[in-house]
């Protein structure tokens, strides 16, 4: 399953996704990652632009290896601004005003 997230700024890869696609994963230094519930999560290493290919969508920035929950992939601004189709972002949570 692929997340197309507009509030994420990187895409991001399961890492149980990444082995089983034999994705080269080059070690970078250690990156923390913020979660939706606020903690941040430590990872490292990155799969470089020309490996992933998703049903003929090709994913053309790097992807982060990370331990996700539900979704296989999640594509964030970066792969969103080079889509030739229109996206449309939706707010999943209701906006609180006080």
């Amino acid at each position: 399953m692929v997340l197309i997230d507009c509030g994420v700024s990187h895409n991001f890869i399961s890492t149980k996704v990444a082995d089983k696609m034999q994705l080269l994963v080059i070690e970078t230094s250690s990156y923390s990652v913020e979660v939706r519930d606020g903690h941040k999560v430590h990872y490292s290493g990155v799969c470089k632009a020309d490996q992933l290919d998703l049903n003929g969508v090709e994913v053309q920035q790097d992807v982060y290896p990370f331990g996700l929950g539900g979704a296989e992939v999640v594509l964030g601004l970066e792969q969103l601004a080079r889509l030739k189709d229109v996206v449309l972002c939706v707010l999943l949570e209701p906006i609180r005003t006080c």
